[in-house]
């Protein structure tokens, strides 16, 4: 079962493809979706080019030739873990000098 429909190629992608966002990143396929801008150096989503499944017809689920069994994707929170501060000591066990020249 798919969820997302690629604009661009015409690829459908599953529900698990988004993860925790509302829709995929980048198409496997073809790889429109997203972009890379090289003057700041952040990625730039195109959210516009998934058409997502679930909210389409029957008539247009027909068109694309899907029975009309699509998924519908539900974005998860991320998890409350908060990563931890932790602090690491080593020593010189093995009785090595290092120095710089």
């Amino acid at each position: 079962m798919y969820a997302f429909r690629c604009k661009a190629c015409g690829h459908f992608e599953p529900a698990g493809a988004a993860g925790e966002c509302h829709c995929p990143h980048a198409c496997s396929v073809c790889g429109a979706g997203v972009s890379f801008n090289p003057k700041t150096g952040s990625k730039i989503f195109d959210h516009d080019n998934w058409e997502i499944l679930a909210d389409c017809d029957q008539l247009r689920l027909a068109e694309l030739g899907l029975d009309g069994q699509v998924e519908r994707h539900c974005p998860c929170e991320p998890s409350g873990n908060v990563p931890k501060n932790v602090h690491v000591q080593t020593g010189n066990y093995l009785g090595l000098r290092q120095s710089t020249q």
